[in-house]
């Protein structure tokens, strides 16, 4: 429990405001003397340096603020007097409240004479402008990404959806912190039950400060420790106005820079924001690419092993021949040999991440060249075995939502263990692991395979295949929108 959590703000003078804010050298509190003819009052004015603009306090702020009270000796019920937009605190409620103003950007104002505080907009914080987004690049798309500054994504959503019955709702999240969160949702669109799920679960978030929207995703989801991404994140506002508008909701935190985007299934997560933009026969194939790369990145190391291993016999006699070739004079066997490989790669890859990103490509790219190769000729590793991890991490690199990413990182080695003690056996094993797994997860209530588990038919082809702008009538079943119909002659 804080120690301010028992103080209210009616309780406060100006030397426990001071004490209040001892720690904070950042907050500057002025003591104000307003002389007039018959009564000289005292003024505080409390605020926080380089949040709030005080060029505002000393051109403006002040001017106003000494008229009002010379027409106004009482100091009562300034709220409705002058130029200055005044909100009058309730004397009744926690100090928290007082100190979280302060730290985003709000003055506020004591008068001695009446103990009353009043606040002011006066935010100037430090942000960027909107620009194009790091993680998703734009080829045909927009280029506006979402920044730091909730309010400012907020607008960069309401530009695009100029409706009112785009909600947005605001929440605090952390007790120190104070971290605003905005859900907004399409009311005649979105499924109530489910928005009422997510306010639900929003409001039982407890912690003492919120981060960034990475927190939230693993506190909103339906299972913290699931090994698949079942909240989706986007960097770009075009993105979620298209989430918005086929029925799903979405959170924005202050401080972040990414939306989450709930519920997702594991076809959504495959899409990228460029599908909106590009012809649908293109889109097509890549979304099968994206599968196909999935697929290929989880268990390709582990199927080469449980074949050129355990069951050498079913592959063609020019490869088997090939790989004994290849394999002459190594110093170790074939599944060991696999681990060494995959984790060389995968520390190659974290390398380039973490590095500068003028410094990170060239380690990441030159050193794994240099590496591969002179394993291969000082007889460490086979060619073939090289290759077959480099599909399988390239395959992997098709992924655009980086949590999956991990998964698919995480799968390649369990697969690959499974094939190691039990050959083709062990990896078929795993295969089915993991798809029973998948099968179990949900995403607010939502199944996370659907529509291909439980099987929605009508569902299934728009899901993998995108169909032309004009045929996309209907929105997903399976969020049971109250308006199902996006375009035609029954479209609200």
């Amino acid at each position: 429990m804080l120690q301010s959590d028992k103080i209210t703000i009616g309780s406060l003078e100006e030397h426990s405001i001071r004490r209040l804010f001892k720690n904070s050298q950042d907050v500057q509190i002025d003591n104000v003397l307003m002389n007039f003819r018959h009564s000289t009052h005292s003024v505080i004015l409390i605020y926080c340096i380089g949040i709030a603009d005080s060029k505002q306090i000393n051109n403006y702020v002040l001017l106003h603020l000494e008229g009002m009270i010379e027409l106004h000796p009482d100091e009562q019920s300034l709220e409705c007097f002058g130029p200055l937009r005044l909100k009058k605190l309730n004397g009744n409620d926690n100090v928290d409240t007082l100190t979280a103003d302060v730290f985003t950007g709000t003055l506020i104002i004591y008068l001695e004479k009446s103990k009353t505080f009043y606040s002011l907009e006066i935010a100037n914080a430090p942000k960027r402008n909107p620009e194009e987004s790091a993680s998703e690049v734009s080829v045909k798309g927009p280029r506006d990404g979402f920044t730091e500054d909730l309010t400012t994504n907020v607008a960069l959503v309401r530009r695009r959806i100029k409706s009112a019955t785009l909600c947005v709702e605001y929440f605090t999240v952390g007790r120190r912190s104070q971290t605003k969160v905005a859900l907004l949702y399409v009311n005649d669109i979105a499924n109530s039950d489910l928005i009422e799920e997510a306010k639900e679960r929003l409001c039982k978030i407890d912690v003492d400060v919120l981060h960034n929207s990475s927190q939230l995703e693993v506190m909103l989801a339906d299972s913290p420790i699931s090994l698949f991404p079942l909240i989706d994140y986007i960097g770009r506002p075009d993105y979620v106005t298209e989430s918005l508008m086929v029925g799903r909701f979405v959170f924005l935190a202050d401080g972040s820079p990414n939306a989450i985007i709930a519920p997702v299934t594991f076809t959504e997560i495959l899409k990228t924001p460029e599908d909106l933009y590009l012809p649908f026969q293109f889109v097509t194939l890549e979304r099968l690419l994206r599968i196909l790369g999935f697929i290929i990145g989880t268990l390709l190391p582990g199927f080469w092993v449980a074949l050129s291993a355990f069951n050498i016999d079913q592959l063609p006699f020019s490869l088997v021949a090939s790989a004994k070739v290849n394999r002459a004079g190594l110093p170790m066997p074939s599944t060991l040999e696999a681990f060494l490989v995959v984790s060389i790669f995968e520390v190659f890859r974290e390398a380039g991440v973490r590095l500068p990103k003028s410094v990170g490509q060239t380690v990441a790219v030159v050193g794994g060249l240099i590496i591969g190769d002179m394993s291969v000729k000082a007889g460490l590793t086979s060619p073939i075995m090289i290759v077959v991890v480099s599909i399988s991490t390239v395959a992997s690199f098709m992924l655009i939502n980086q949590n999956l990413n991990g998964t698919a990182t995480i799968f390649r080695f369990y697969v690959l263990l499974m094939s190691c003690f039990f050959g083709i056996f062990g990896f078929i094993l795993s295969v089915i692991c993991i798809v029973f797994y998948m099968s179990g997860l949900e995403s607010f209530g939502i199944p996370y395979l659907t529509p291909m588990s439980p099987p929605l038919w009508k569902e299934l082809i728009p899901a993998l295949v995108r169909k032309p702008l004009s045929q996309m009538k209907k929105r997903p079943g399976s969020l049971h929108p109250k308006d199902a119909t996006r375009q035609g002659d029954d479209a609200s």
